[in-house]
C-alpha cells in the first residue's frame, strides 16, 4: 500500500514529491556516481533526480518492496544503476521499477577505457568543443597527464621525506 511505497522511498532518501517535481528519481550507489553522470551526461538528467543511496543492499531491498505493492498503489518508475561489482542483481524491471547494472565492475571503469574516451571527446551532444580524431584525444590526454606529473613527483618526494605542508 502507499505507506509500505513511502517506506522504500524513504530508505532510499527519496520523497513522494520527488516523483512530483521531477521526471523521476534514479538512485545510484554513491556520490561519485552521481558526480560522474552529471558531469558527463547532465542533458540526459536534467529533468531527472539522482540520488545516491546507503549501498547496493538498501538499494535492492528498497527495490523489491516497491515491486511487491506496484499492484495496490500507483507508483511513479524509480530508476536504479548499480555496479557490477562482480555480482549481478536480482532485480528485474516491473512497472514500477526500472534497473540499470554497468558490465563493468563500476562507472569510474568506463573512464579508463581510450575508446569509450575518445567517443565521448568526439561527439557534440557530449562535449561543447568535440574534438575531430582519435590523434587528437591521444595528444589531449597525454598533455593532461604530463602536465600533473610534475605536482605528482613533488608529493610523492614531500610523502617520501616527511615534509611538512602536503
Amino acid at each position: 500500500d502507499k505507506s509500505n511505497i513511502s517506506e522504500a522511498l524513504r530508505r532510499l532518501g527519496a520523497t513522494e514529491s520527488d516523483n512530483l517535481l521531477y521526471r523521476g528519481v534514479v538512485f545510484v550507489e554513491g556520490p561519485d556516481d552521481v558526480s560522474l553522470l552529471e558531469a558527463g551526461f547532465s542533458h540526459l538528467f536534467r529533468r531527472f533526480k539522482l540520488k545516491p543511496s546507503m549501498g547496493r543492499s538498501e538499494v535492492e531491498k528498497a527495490a523489491k518492496l516497491l515491486q511487491e505493492n506496484e499492484g495496490t498503489a500507483a507508483v511513479s518508475p524509480s530508476y536504479f544503476i548499480l555496479d557490477l561489482d562482480d555480482e549481478p542483481t536480482s532485480i528485474t524491471a516491473s512497472k514500477s521499477v526500472r534497473v540499470l547494472q554497468w558490465r563493468r565492475r563500476c562507472l569510474e571503469n568506463y573512464l579508463i577505457d581510450l575508446e569509450i574516451l575518445t567517443k565521448l571527446l568526439m561527439d557534440d551532444e557530449v562535449t561543447k568543443n568535440p574534438l575531430k580524431n582519435e590523434g587528437e584525444v591521444r595528444r589531449l590526454l597525454a598533455r593532461l597527464a604530463m602536465s600533473q606529473l610534475r605536482d605528482v613527483a613533488i608529493r610523492t618526494l614531500y610523502a617520501e621525506n616527511g615534509f611538512i605542508g602536503l
